[in-house]
């Protein structure tokens, strides 16, 4: 795929990032550097500390490419903020696809639950059809409940846990 792009021999290019997330994120993010290399993408990390990393990476704001915790690859809010006109630093990827925009557009507006999940669906197609996004791997995660507690579901991103549990109630 690389030859096909014009990239026989690969490419090098540079990844800001951080390792703040501590692990097992940063060893997610070992594996996928030595995987980029096994193909010909040589892939120089530029770590930075929390604040700067808050500020420009976590932001959309890198040069070549950046890494993040995102859940922009499976969550339909999140997919919704690869629309061009998404506001400042929710469109990470940098994503301006007139296709893409006009399917957002018709998830936004939609109504009924099939119908944004027909909309999501096509959404991810596109995202996953021109990489838009790369997901890289995570740890499977375990919660134990009572039966009484209904509704609790996972957020894919750590720091929007809170939201799990504006939708829970207890059946008892």
């Amino acid at each position: 795929l690389l030859a096909e792009a014009g990239f026989p021999n690969g490419f090098k290019t540079t990844l800001e990032t951080t390792r703040s997330f501590g692990s097992p994120f940063n060893e997610s993010q070992e594996a996928m550097l030595a995987m980029w290399a096994k193909i010909g993408v040589k892939v120089e990390p530029i770590w930075y500390e929390t604040g700067r990393y808050s500020e420009t990476t976590l932001q959309g704001n890198y040069d070549n490419l950046g890494w993040t915790r995102s859940e922009q690859a499976s969550n339909p809010f999140a997919l919704s903020s690869m629309h061009s006109k998404s506001e400042f630093g929710s469109n990470r990827s940098h994503v301006a696809d007139p296709e893409l925009d006009k399917i957002i557009e018709k998830y936004r507006a939609a109504f009924d639950v099939n119908e944004q999940m027909a909309y999501t669906r096509q959404i991810q197609a596109r995202a996953v059809d021109q990489a838009y996004v790369v997901q890289q791997p995570t740890q499977l995660e375990y919660a134990a409940l009572h039966p009484y507690v209904k509704n609790f579901g996972r957020m894919s991103h750590q720091s929007r846990s809170a939201n799990l549990f504006e939708r829970l109630w207890f059946d008892k």
